[in-house]
């Protein structure tokens, strides 16, 4: 960190020396292959500044000089209260110094005053209030010169600048001037030094104030909006975030970004955002056993308590319904819902920003052309509305590709990767000999049923039913009982209305979904098919679920005996369709990004991963967990290689969402680096959800430093900020099981672990017991602070007092 942190200085100092004012930084590397040259940093003078000492004490070098200052009561006294002092402003009163820096014998005054910032922070300008004052017997003038230097451990300093005092000292009139001193460029520190000098002839000068300004990023933003019809517009549309895809990633990613007040541009295919949860019917969120205490990020608890609450806001529960905690309107072991419920929590959470006009939805809508400027960056993107033919063109500064199949990779092109990967390409051990990129997990048609008892609600014959009566089995369940190895149903296998839970005419029976091996299509892969293939796989995938509906209403075998459920009504409202079908096949695996790192299968297979957790990156982003890599069957290929292998709890890599090939871009969906293997743990809700908002949360990180999302994946010291800035976002990036987003000391907990400073290998952190010394002295060293531990402290308490003093320390 110092080595990178001291090259910057020194360049910092070649520019000046040389009279050179553009832009220059030099970033430490962070990647697996050699070196690679980042791209540069440009500070946005569009940023407001803030104070960065604003109340802290200060350090005289020389001890010699004599000090008085009108805040007796401070040692020492806190020079820069945050008072900003108009330019011209005059004082008649000698009480208005703060301070006063006095050597007598009229010699001249010469003092270097220091300021820690508590932190590396880019310092941009110095303003200055200084005092003059002329009696007949003496005068004292303003500092004739002022040098400033940085440092990044407050030892080693580098001279940025001098600045000298352009009123003549017979032209200084009595009172303060507030002087503003703008750096050539940004310079970063965490120490900064003023030398001030008045030539012979002063034995005193008075300070009014001492301001050292860097960007706020925190500062609250002038929110702006994205006004006016955009289709049809000539005008291309300027924005933030350009969000391709308002799935399950998509919109995650918009509600991060959109909150931290940025404009964004969601463009979403279907009439619904939410990907799986909603469009594509997969309602019934496939988690983990640790769900309720802990795996997901904050964001994605509220969305899961938002769904809970509609159902006891609106509907009247069952005595059951309202014992059971926590509540799940599908019964099942599975938080499962109706997916129109679904689609209206995720609104609550986004009308914030909508109704602010600073995050933009655009359904039935997708992007179909885009433009790279010389520095390959996505510069400009054409967005076609599915059902006019109209257009518009958007100006985004970052690109998240949110799509369901990674579609602006190929637009863009950016290499990718599709279909099952040979072992010579990844080395996976369970990898194939051979590669086949058409073999492409099977995407469903998914569709939701009701079952009314004494009814009947039998389709017509769907196209093909004959041929594709071959595949439909119950696969060992049976319907309504739990008489088989399974020990369940499978009516309860994604049910999302258990009718015994309400008391209410809205639900008098049970809806459950049907996603299943036997409506799984493989019989061609869309991805970069002819328009003409792609229309015809939709199709015959539409008539495979359909002919399944067909077949459980008449040719099923029914529990009791006998054949055919003609009781079971198809709900086409529940999703939103005329023709009860999702309004898009659930898809399980996408385009996958050429990323900086590409997630393998021993990454997180349990096999090559003896302790509890899957391989620690260091880069973390995000956290995830399936029980095991869940592959269905592909097109074009009988093999489901590496499928069923038991999981641990895994990591999102933040260098699996980048590319080198466009510093703008960024993965956000189940097309980050990963392969035909891994992507069968990292497709499911809440990891999608997770790698949204981490792509959404990284746009925001990035618009605010003014950089491009490729340079934080290049430069360790930004990812560490970065993962501060996500778990205080409430997006966990280290594994424990019983730490949760809204707990009080989930920031501290998540950032401790991923830093290896809390290295316990057992998954349980063990919030509410007693921190022991052995263990604070562990974690102290680990950090390389020392925190002694309070009589009774709780491990939580400590980590909190710990994580304090690390971001002190570490300069965070």
């Amino acid at each position: 960190m110092k080595r990178s942190i001291l090259m910057s200085l020194a360049a910092v100092l070649i520019l000046v020396l040389s009279g050179c004012t553009s832009s220059m930084s030099e970033y430490g590397l962070y990647t697996e292959n050699g070196e690679m040259e980042p791209p540069t940093t440009v500070l946005d003078e569009s940023v407001p500044l803030r104070n960065l000492v604003a109340g802290r004490p200060y350090t005289i070098d020389p001890e010699g000089d004599q000090i008085y200052a009108n805040f007796p009561d401070a040692d020492p006294p806190k020079l820069t209260d945050g008072k900003l002092l108009p330019v011209g402003t005059a004082y008649t009163s000698g009480h208005d110094y703060l301070i006063a820096i006095r050597r007598p014998g009229a010699v001249g005054v010469e003092a270097g005053i220091i300021f820690a910032l508590g932190g590396m922070e880019k310092v941009s300008q110095v303003n200055v209030g200084t005092y003059a004052h002329h009696m007949s017997t003496y005068s004292f003038y303003y500092p004739d010169m002022i040098r400033i230097s940085v440092s990044a451990d407050g030892e080693d300093w580098t001279e940025v600048m001098q600045w000298r005092t352009p009123i003549a000292r017979n032209e200084q009139e009595n009172g303060s001037r507030w002087f503003k001193i703008p750096l050539p460029f940004p310079v970063e520190a965490a120490f900064v030094r003023l030398d001030f000098e008045s030539l012979p002839g002063t034995s005193l000068f008075f300070l009014d104030e001492i301001e050292i300004l860097g960007p706020n990023f925190n500062a609250p933003r002038d929110t702006e909006t994205i006004d006016g019809e955009l289709f049809g517009s000539d005008v291309p549309i300027a924005v933030d975030v350009l969000v391709a895809g308002g799935g399950t990633g998509g919109t995650s990613a918009a509600y991060q970004a959109a909150r931290a007040g940025f404009t964004v541009l969601v463009i979403e295919p279907t009439h619904w955002i939410g990907g799986q949860i909603t469009a594509q019917g997969v309602s019934c969120l496939d988690e983990h056993g640790y769900i309720e205490k802990s795996g997901g990020t904050r964001s994605y608890y509220a969305f899961r308590e938002g769904v809970r609450n509609y159902y006891k806001d609106n509907f009247q529960l069952s005595s059951k319904g309202m014992n059971m905690s926590p509540f799940n309107p599908g019964g099942g072991v599975a938080l499962a819902f109706e997916p129109r419920v679904g689609l209206e929590i995720l609104y609550q959470m986004l009308n914030p920003y909508l109704e602010a006009g600073n995050l933009r939805i655009e359904t039935r809508s997708a992007v179909v052309s885009v433009e790279r400027d010389e520095n390959n960056r996505i510069s400009a993107a054409a967005v076609r509305h599915l059902d006019t033919g109209e257009t518009f063109t958007v100006q985004p500064k970052i690109v998240i590709d949110a799509t369901e199949l990674g579609d602006i990779m190929p637009l863009a092109g950016i290499p990718y990767t599709s279909g099952m990967e040979s072992f010579a390409e990844t080395g996976e051990p369970s990898a194939p000999e051979a590669g086949n990129q058409e073999a492409v997990q099977g995407f469903t048609y998914t569709f939701a049923l009701e079952y009314r008892p004494g009814e009947n609600h039998v389709i017509p014959k769907p196209e093909g039913y004959e041929e594709n009566k071959r595949y439909y089995s119950y696969r060992g369940y049976t319907m309504f009982t739990s008489d088989n190895q399974f020990g369940r149903p499978l009516w309860e296998y994604r049910r999302i209305i258990a009718a015994d839970n309400f008391d209410d005419e809205a639900y008098p029976y049970d809806i459950t979904i049907i996603n299943w091996a036997a409506n799984d299509y493989t019989g061609g892969n869309i991805i970069d098919a002819p328009p003409e293939k792609v229309e015809q796989y939709l199709n015959e995938a539409k008539q495979l679920s359909l002919g399944l509906v067909y077949w459980l209403q008449t040719e099923a075998p029914r529990d009791e005996g006998g054949y055919g459920y003609p009781e079971l009504m198809l709900r086409p409202d529940v999703l939103g369709s005329e023709d009860g079908l999702s309004q898009f096949p659930y898809i399980r695996e996408s385009r996958r990004l050429d990323a900086l790192v590409k997630i393998h299968e021993e990454d997180i297979v349990v096999k090559y991963n003896p302790g509890t957790r899957a391989r620690l990156w260091p880069d973390s982003v995000g956290i995830g967990m399936y029980y095991y890599v869940d592959i269905h069957a592909s097109a074009n290929t009988t093999l489901r290689p590496g499928s069923g292998q038991r999981v641990r709890p895994f990591q999102v890599p933040l260098r699996a969402m980048l590319t080198g090939n466009a510093p703008n871009f960024v993965a956000g969906a189940k097309n980050i680096g990963m392969t035909h293997i891994s992507n069968g743990a990292y497709r499911l809700h809440p990891v999608e959800w997770n790698i949204g908002e981490s792509a959404g949360a990284l746009a925001a990180f990035a618009l605010s430093h003014n950089i491009d999302p490729l340079q934080v994946g290049f430069d360790r010291q930004l990812q560490i900020r970065f993962q501060k800035y996500l778990v205080n976002n409430g997006i966990p990036v280290y594994w424990f099981n019983d730490v949760h987003p809204t707990d009080a000391w989930f920031e501290a907990v998540q950032f401790l672990g991923q830093m290896r400073i809390i290295d316990d290998e057992a998954l349980a952190f063990n919030p509410n017991n007693r921190i022991t010394e052995s263990t604070a002295s562990k974690w102290s060293e680990n950090a390389g602070v020392t925190v002694t531990p309070k009589q009774g402290e709780t491990r939580a308490e400590y980590a909190q007092r710990l994580y304090e003093e690390v971001v002190r320390v570490w300069r965070l």
